[in-house]
Parts: structure tokens; sequence; C-alpha cells
């Protein structure tokens, strides 16, 4: 049963009246509420209007028969676990059941607490399998490309790219520096094309030591080597008909580019050990923070396989180049760990996010949340200021980012890329967005928004004029029309 939830609801169908009573019985004792049949089109009308948790059917009914009704049920109820019963001397129709889609079967006559077994394991199966497919709505929502954080020209071309390809099988090279977010848009690609319901496997090339790397990436039979005591799948195999994710490409040792290049050819793998090649629809999105045909010139990467890896080839841009979206990722940044340690919910001051735009962000993405995390955690005023970011930062960071050049010197001029323009917009769209939130949390009263916002009144009227637009909609000074 589940507590505090309705009661479990079976629907039992089987034509011998005393079986259907015996089966009610036994099940209503434990608490399920049961829904009795003697004949399988009741339940198929149950099926369409009220569907049960859980069908319990005979195999031998008048037409429809067992078999029949379980394939009906299979198809408008996929989630619904369905368990057949069989009175026969031989079991062969019940195992017939179960490779055509029953959880399991019982014979008749049945013992109580057999029969009570078999049915929680089967309403664990349907609440495991309800749970799985709720975790794979969230994850899909989570990586949908619509939730990835970004109005950046350069962000959202990578975008607009990708999307372009999404549906196909085709191989990606994401490239970037370290951070940029290269593995969440590699999730976001599995999970916006059609292989969303199979394997994601990412592996990173740096971890898997060399003499392991090809019995890890095609796996191997059992006693192909010291310790291989049974056989086992590899990387490809695992993610055949889904997404394999190799981070850090660039590392992969020339031995392995060569074997990798074949698989990418012929679409085959064969276990160390093995005398025979298996096919597997593995789609391959490969990352790497390293210049690869930089890498090719110096002889470290093979050039055939740059090629094939780089039919769809994607840039992530440093976050110094997505100046109009760090506020944005801040703030995202902010209410997901707010909500992670169950801390309230805190605001980034103004000051704040222009010295956040202005800071070079050499671990990009990364670094910036790692920054809005420790702030989470550290500070315990309502506002973060200045200090409590300075105050939170480790003093080696801290050095490292006062010695780093001058931003403007790694971003080219002129154009949408003049970083003070992208800075001045980026900043008073923030801006606009504080003073509106104040003026409504405050019902329009002007002088509890300027307290709200930590600046003087005299500042506020200031920046109403600089934005008509939220002075035109609100109240006056206390708030009267």
């Amino acid at each position: 049963m589940r507590a505090g939830a309705d009661p479990v609801r079976i629907a039992i169908v089987d034509d011998e009246p005393t079986i259907l009573r015996t089966l009610s019985r036994v099940l209503g004792n434990v608490g399920y509420e049961t829904v009795e049949f003697d004949h399988g089109q009741g339940a198929l009308d149950l099926l369409a209007s009220q569907p049960p948790d859980l069908l319990l059917c005979d195999i031998c009914l008048p037409p429809p028969d067992g078999l029949e009704i379980l394939k009906i049920a299979r198809t408008r109820q996929p989630d619904m676990p369905v368990i057949m019963l069989t009175g026969q001397p031989s079991v062969e129709g019940a195992v017939q059941a179960v490779k055509e889609g029953a959880f399991d079967y019982v014979t008749k006559p049945f013992e109580a607490d057999e029969l009570r077994v078999v049915v929680e394991k089967a309403l664990q199966f349907r609440s495991l399998t309800q749970e799985n497919r709720r975790l794979r709505a969230d994850i899909r929502d989570r990586y949908d490309f619509s939730t990835l954080i970004g109005i950046s020209r350069p962000f959202t071309a990578v975008i607009d790219r990708v999307k372009r390809v999404v549906d196909t099988r085709s191989t990606v090279l994401i490239t970037g520096e370290s951070g940029t977010g290269k593995d969440v848009l590699a999730r976001a690609i599995h999970y916006n094309s059609p292989r969303r319901d199979r394997l994601y496997v990412a592996v990173n090339c740096t971890a898997i030591p060399e003499q392991l790397m090809e019995s890890e990436m095609f796996g191997h039979e059992k006693g192909a080597f010291s310790g291989a005591v049974q056989a086992r799948k590899g990387l490809f195999e695992e993610a055949d008909g889904g997404t394999l994710f190799l981070d850090e490409i660039g590392d992969l040792p020339l031995a392995m580019q060569a074997k990798l290049l074949r698989v990418l050819q012929d679409g085959m793998v064969r276990r160390v050990g093995a005398t025979r090649h298996v096919q597997v629809d593995t789609r391959i999105v490969a990352a790497t923070n390293k210049d690869l045909l930089r890498e090719v010139a110096d002889g470290r990467f093979r050039e055939d396989l740059y090629y094939r890896l780089a039919v769809v080839q994607v840039h992530m841009p440093p976050l110094r180049d997505r100046v109009e979206d760090i506020a944005l990722l801040a703030q995202h940044f902010m209410t997901q760990y707010s909500r992670l340690y169950e801390r309230p919910a805190r605001r980034l001051s103004l000051a704040v996010l222009r010295d956040f735009q202005s800071r070079r962000w050499s671990g990009n993405v990364r670094e910036l949340a790692n920054a809005v995390e420790r702030a989470v955690l550290l500070t315990e005023q309502e506002q973060i200021e200045i200090a409590d970011i300075m105050a939170s930062t480790p003093a080696v960071l801290d050095e490292a980012r006062q010695a780093a050049p001058p931003r403007s010197a790694s971003v080219p001029s002129g154009g949408d890329l003049d970083m003070k323009g992208a800075l001045h917009r980026a900043v008073e769209s923030v801006e606009r967005q504080y003073i509106e939130r104040a003026l409504h949390a405050t019902g329009g009263n002007r002088t509890r928004a300027a307290r709200a916002l930590g600046i003087s009144h005299r500042n506020l009227m200031y920046k109403l004029k600089q934005y008509p637009e939220l002075a035109a909609s609100r109240p006056g000074e206390d708030g009267a029309g």
C-alpha cells in the first residue's frame, strides 16, 4: 500500500466466481481496492475510462481471451503491469504471455502469500517505471534549448547552429575554453534529438589509463586478459542507439585515435579478445579545449580523425565575450544555489553585477557559478555587495584576477563586439529590472523603493527620468495616483 495516498486499485478478470471472490478477499485483506470482472470486455472498458494500477487476468477466458486482453492493455496502458493467471498443467501459455509483456504469472491453485508478493513486486516495478519517466522528462526539460541561458550574439549563434543538426546523427565537435559549458551543450544535443530516450554516456578521455582505454571503449570478452572474469560491453555498445560524449578528445592517445577512426568509418566495434565485430548505432559528440588543427600540424592528432569528428563544429564563446549574459547567469546561479542550500532568496547589488561584468573570468561560466555559490553560502544579509564577494573569494583567486591582463586587450573592437556598448546595455537592462521589481514590491511608493534598492530618493528619481516607461506606469511619491 502507498502510505498517505489513494488506495491501489487492482482489476481482476476470471470467469470462475470462486476464484474471483478469493482473489478479491486476499487482496482486499491487505488494503488493495479491487474491481472484479467475469469477462474480458468489462476490463477493457475500464482500461478506457478509469485505468487501474494493476491488472490480474486469467489466460483461459471466453473471447476476448487473456492474451488478447494483455495485448490491448499493453497498448493502452504501457505503464500498468499485468499478471496472468493459469490453471493449465502446462505453463507454456503463461510463459508466452510474459514474452509478450506480462509482468509475471501465478498458477492456480495459488498460495495467498505468493500472490501478494508478486502483486507487490509488480506495483514496485510500476512505480519505478513512472519515476524513471518523470526523471527523463525532468532531464529533457532541464536541457531544452529554451532553458540554456544567454542572449548574446556569440551564444545564440551556437544554439542556432546546433538546432539545425540536432535531429541528424552527424558527429559534432565542440571547442572552447574550460568552463564554457561544452558538456551542457553536449547533453542538450542529446536530449533534444530523436535519441533522447536512449542512453547518454559521457567519458573524459583523460580519466582512463591508456592501457585500459580500448577495453573501456570497445569492451572485452571473458578471459581476454588477466582480470577479465566475464564479458563486458564497452562504452560504444552501452550508448548504442544513444549518444557517446567524448570529452577532452584532444588528449586521446594516437593508438586509440586510429581505432576510433575505424569505428566512425564502419559503425562496428570489436571487443578485446573477440573474433567478430558488433554493429553499433552510436552518435558521437566530442569536445576539447585544444586547437585541434594545431595538434594535427604538430603530429599529435590524426588529420583524418579530425575531419571525421568535425562534420559540424561549434565554438563555445568564453564568458568575457558574453557580457550581456553575465547578469542573467549570475541571477540564475543565485536562485539555483539558494534552493540547493535552502537559504533565503538573495539579490546581487548593481555594483556586484558591474564588477562581474568587468572581470576576465578565466574559468568562464564555471568560475562565475563558483563565485555566486560562495556568496550564497557565506553572506547573511539580503543583498550581496562587493565586500561580500571579496570576502568570500579565496585570496589566491583574487590575486590571479587582479593580475590578469585587461579584458579589452582580448576583445575585438567595432560593431556589435564593442565592449563599452555591450556593458552599458547589459547594466541598463539589469538596473531597469531591479527598479521595476522594487516599485512593484512597494506598491509604487518611491521612498520605500529607494530604500529597498539601497539608493537615495533623488537617485531613484533621476533613474525614473532615465527610464520614463517605469515612471509613467507607477503611482507617485507615497503610492497615491
